[in-house]
């Protein structure tokens, strides 16, 4: 059987696949083919094609294409430069197909039946195409499939060149489903299977492979994450805490609980980048490496209250011990204070420059261990092919799976790729927005407000006084309250503030030109 049965591309495709109008290589009658459809109702429309003229099939052959706009000046039919063939997510209005149809060798390519109560089934694997990284600077294929340096993960890992036709151990399949339609006053069928152009699923880069395209800059001048954790999660909020003037006056009991996370977070930090360093501060053991030795210094001595005595050290171990009460687990004990950092004495500078110093250099990016990215590229510059398999689990050792000719050489195409269609979306405004006709609206979004969220909406009593740091005091009322709001005037005001930060960010971006095009609707007038 294995000598007969063969994957060819889809048999509506057959006559293009010859040569006739509209027709390819001659090597795309071994190959399976990849359809785009730019619709939602893309099964029923694969449905209807089928029954109606199989031969249109053709018609949704997955060619290059762009869709981005037409430059000012450029002539009316100019078309998007694309020279490589990218597919589209189903968030641009696009679904991707890949067709093949399963046969034997014999006159006539009748269909092969697949013995599903055999265990028999039928379905494609996604593989990452490497031009140039193969060896002498030939093509390299490489399979999803499980990675012997990482147990129960999967990684992008090279295919021999002579091992192609097999399936890699523990590569992920993807389905393929039976369409059945009439041909030759016969019955045929046609397997199609959903693309994949998206996935959650990460993974670690694998030691021999690099998973996505270099990085744009070299690794010296890349942005160090565990710094980057520090100054967001410590000194960032530090400063804040410590800014005297009146937009900032919080009271006593915020700025505690602020202090506690604060002290919560640098506590973590250090367990996670600087483990000796947070050992010695719990052993009162000066470390020997001199950076660490500052810092330890830093927060042995430097003080983040002084009206409380509370030192920096002192603050962390507690905050470390006392973690559950911080975030409030459930059954945890309240927490003791962890001072007040607006009355730290510590300079904020001088600390960042010591934990700068402290933090070890930087693994270089794409190292072992290092590098987390999802499955498909998110810069869709990557190359993938797909092989259609036909699973034959009791046939013995002898029978192998059958894996068919590679297709095309596609890229998966980001979210905010140019090139992509956009898919039309509308928001329908209110028509009319008079008081009077606003107010017939049913109130049918509720938001249910605890009492402490209550209080604290309360006290922004006035908005050019919260502006002004001119706070309300909070009431002291034990009631939670549920508010119910008006949906088009929610999606009024939504509307408002949308515009008034696109225009309030041009400064920056100068996008307001390219950001709206608004069209005229005729509405009957009331006058």
């Amino acid at each position: 059987m294995s000598a007969t049965v063969r994957w060819v591309t889809g048999a509506p495709l057959w006559a293009a696949a010859a040569g006739k109008p509209g027709g390819g290589r001659p090597d795309a009658m071994l190959r399976p083919e990849l359809l785009r459809f730019a619709s939602d109702s893309f099964m029923d429309d694969l449905a209807a094609l089928l029954m109606r003229r199989p031969a249109e099939l053709a018609d949704h052959l997955a060619r290059p294409v762009g869709f981005r706009n037409r430059p000012p000046g450029a002539p009316a039919d100019w078309p998007p430069p694309l020279d490589v063939l990218k597919l589209y997510q189903p968030l641009h209005g696009d679904f991707n197909l890949v067709v093949a149809s399963l046969v034997c060798g014999l006159t006539g390519l009748p269909d092969h039946r697949v013995r599903t109560e055999d265990g028999e089934r039928l379905c494609f694997v996604l593989r990452r195409s490497d031009r140039a990284a193969g060896e002498s600077g030939g093509e390299r294929e490489l399979a999803w499939a499980s990675d012997p340096g990482a147990p129960g993960t999967r990684s992008w890992l090279p295919v021999a060149p002579e091992a192609r036709g097999s399936l890699a151990a523990g590569e992920e399949l993807f389905p393929m489903f039976p369409v059945n339609y009439a041909a030759d006053g016969g019955q045929r069928r046609l397997y199609a299977g959903l693309v994949p152009v998206s996935s959650r699923e990460t993974f670690r880069a694998a030691r021999s492979v690099e998973p996505a395209p270099a990085p744009l800059a070299p690794p010296s001048q890349e942005p160090d994450a565990r710094w980057t954790e520090f100054d967001s999660a410590v000194l960032g909020p530090l400063t804040e805490l410590r800014r005297p003037d009146p937009q900032h006056s919080l009271d006593e009991r915020l700025l505690t609980e602020a202090t506690a996370f604060l002290m919560l977070d640098f506590a973590d930090l250090l367990q996670r980048h600087l483990p000796r360093l947070w050992d010695a501060l719990r052993t009162r053991t000066r470390p020997s490496r001199a950076a660490e030795a500052r810092l330890y210094d830093d927060l042995l001595g430097g003080m983040a209250d002084r009206v409380a005595g509370l030192t920096w050290r002192d603050g962390l171990v507690a905050a470390a011990v006392q973690w559950a009460s911080i975030a409030g687990e459930p059954g945890s004990r309240p927490h003791q204070p962890h001072g007040n950092a607006r009355h730290s004495t510590t300079d904020v500078s001088t600390l960042r420059q010591s934990i700068r110093d402290a933090l070890p250099p930087p693994q270089p990016a794409g190292t072992p261990g290092d590098l987390q990215l999802t499955k498909i590229d998110p810069t869709g510059e990557t190359d993938y092919l797909i092989r259609c398999v036909y699973l034959k689990p009791r046939c013995g050792p002898a029978r192998t799976d059958l894996l068919s000719a590679p297709t095309r050489r596609f890229r998966i195409a980001s979210v905010f790729d140019p090139d992509a269609p956009a898919r039309t979306i509308r928001i329908p405004m209110p028509v009319n927005t008079g008081i009077k006709d606003l107010r017939k609206y049913r109130k049918g979004v509720g938001f249910v407000l605890s009492n402490q969220l209550r209080g604290q909406m309360d006290r922004l009593t006035d908005l050019k006084k919260a502006l002004d740091g001119d706070i309300a005091d909070q009431e002291e009322i034990d009631l939670g309250v549920i508010c119910q709001f008006s949906i088009p005037i929610i999606t009024i005001c939504a509307l408002m503030v949308l515009i008034v930060f696109v225009f309030l960010l041009d400064i920056v971006f100068f996008w307001k030109w390219f950001f709206r095009i608004c069209l005229p609707v005729p509405v009957r007038s009331k006058r």
